[in-house]
C-alpha cells in the first residue's frame, strides 16, 4: 500500500472533498460525483473491512499493488496498481471504489 499521490481528475475532486471539513449539502454533493465520476472512469465498487484496507474515513484513498494471486473483489485487477477511495462508511464496513492507475499516472 501506497499513498496516493496522483493528480488526475479523480485526484482533483478528492481534493475538493477532503478540503470541506464539515458534511455540509456541498460535501455531500461532491460525495455523490465522486462516485459518479469513478464509475465512469471503470472503477469497481465493493464491500471491505477497514482493517484490510486500511481505509477509515471516507475520502481517503490510497494505492494498492494488486498481487496476481488475488481473490475476491479485486480479482479481476490482477497485478495492477489500483486506487482504493473510501466513499461510504458504516461501523464495521466500507463501501470501496478500486480501478488503475495508469503508468504515467504513477
Amino acid at each position: 500500500m501506497r499513498p496516493d499521490r496522483v493528480d488526475d481528475l479523480i485526484g482533483a475532486k478528492l481534493k475538493l472533498f477532503n478540503a470541506q471539513p464539515t458534511w455540509t449539502r456541498k460535501k455531500h454533493r461532491l460525495r455523490q460525483e465522486l462516485d459518479a465520476l469513478c464509475k465512469a472512469h471503470g472503477y469497481i465498487g465493493f464491500w471491505g473491512d477497514y482493517r484490510n484496507y486500511a481505509l477509515h474515513r471516507v475520502g481517503q484513498s490510497l494505492q494498492y499493488d494488486v498481487p496476481p494471486n488475488k481473490r475476491g473483489w479485486l480479482a479481476p485487477l490482477r497485478g495492477q496498481r489500483v486506487r482504493i477511495i473510501c466513499l461510504y462508511s458504516g461501523p464495521y464496513r466500507r463501501w470501496l471504489r478500486a480501478g488503475p492507475v495508469r503508468p504515467a499516472d504513477v
